[in-house]
């Protein structure tokens, strides 16, 4: 690979990650505990990731927002329960 492609290519990857949350800010961003996260990485489930270089995680907010709003009830409002 020449070095102007490396650099590009590096560049890319560098502007990619700037749009991207890592496990525990994607896990915060959806309220859930970041070792939940992880099972749902492991089981094949939750928000879409890529993984760069592979072994970093990434998740695009678009993703996250989007998966978001495909749970159950994600967009009801439950009445909290006052305690006595």
């Amino acid at each position: 690979m020449r070095k102007g492609a490396r650099t590009l290519a590096a560049t890319m990857q560098q502007q990619e990650m700037a749009y991207t949350y890592n496990k525990p800010a994607a896990a915060l961003f959806l309220g859930i505990a970041p070792a939940t996260l992880n099972r749902w990485i492991a089981e094949g489930r939750g928000p879409r990731y890529k993984k760069i270089g592979g072994k970093l995680v990434r998740f695009r907010l678009k993703d996250l927002m989007d998966w978001a709003e495909t749970q159950p009830g994600a967009n009801s409002r439950r009445p909290v329960k006052k305690r006595n």
